[in-house]
């Protein structure tokens, strides 16, 4: 602490004592014993005591450890007794900070990210367009599916009342497309029509059980295919034998219905099948 330029600072306004190390002991030692040791000093520092009561919170303490800081304690004391004290030491100049130089790496690297970012925004928009696309194909499918249903309806053979007015041309027609229909390629040459023909009564007995509706005649369609093919499990014979040999067979149409009807044939000695009668399920007539 520059204790000259303190006293010649302050000393028309205050009282300086300049206190030795054993002074300064003595003090201390004093001071804890009056129990005010909030007001000590010690080696290297300055209190400012005013006049008066003595409080510790109106006597301040200024400390120095280097010849700048005991500088600014003289000042700091001298302004609060109102004493003059200036210094020739100059104030540090300002230094401005650095201007930070992109080094060459510091500029690949901020190469780098802005062609990172600029990757990242196609990446986005790339997939904006993904799944825009994903929609237009999931819309496309369900067109394609729709598309197809409607086909595969507007395909299937109309089964709307009579094909042909006759109904012998009628029923040999729905027989034969139910077996293209129903036998797959692969087995027709193992499962073909056999041979066969219609009785004199067999159209009448197709009017009477059936008349125009569709649905029946197809059932019998389907009947006959299961006995062209020989694919009929539960057919049993009706009755004796003709004169030709040809043998009387009955088997069903529909099954678990009322008035059930049933179909009546004659199985040829040479394989051929003559369909005879459709019947409901009480009539056992050939």
């Amino acid at each position: 602490m520059p204790a000259a330029e303190l006293i010649d600072a302050i000393s028309h306004r205050a009282d300086v004592v300049a206190v030795t190390q054993q002074a300064s002991n003595w003090l201390s030692t004093r001071l804890e014993e009056l129990g005010r040791s909030d007001l000590n000093v010690y080696g290297g520092a300055t209190r400012l005591y005013p006049t008066g009561a003595l409080d510790a919170d109106l006597a301040p303490i200024f400390t120095a450890r280097t010849e700048a800081d005991g500088i600014r304690v003289v000042a700091n004391v001298s302004k609060r007794v109102g004493g003059t004290f200036t210094t020739s030491t100059p104030e540090p100049e300002a230094v401005p900070a650095p201007t930070p130089q992109l080094t060459e790496s510091d500029a690949e690297i901020a190469r780098l990210r802005q062609q990172a970012e600029g990757l990242a925004m196609e990446l986005t928009a790339a997939r904006q367009q993904i799944e825009g696309l994903s929609k237009e194909l999931s819309t496309a499918r369900q067109l394609a599916s729709k598309t197809r249903k409607q086909q595969r309806t507007t395909e299937l053979p109309m089964r709307l009342g009579r094909y042909f007015i006759d109904t012998s041309e009628d029923m040999h027609y729905r027989i034969t497309t139910t077996w293209a229909e129903q036998i797959p390629a692969e087995q027709k040459v193992e499962l073909p029509l056999a041979p066969f023909t219609f009785s004199g009564s067999f159209a009448a007995s197709v009017e009477e059980v059936a008349g125009a509706d569709p649905a029946l005649r197809d059932k019998i369609a389907r009947a006959c295919v299961r006995v062209l093919t020989r694919q009929d499990r539960d057919a049993h014979r009706l009755g004796p034998e003709r004169e030709d040999g040809a043998s009387a067979w009955r088997s069903y149409v529909e099954q678990k219905a009322a008035s059930a009807r049933r179909l009546h044939y004659w199985a040829m000695p040479g394989g051929a099948i003559e369909l005879a009668r459709v019947v409901l399920h009480d009539d056992y007539r050939i």
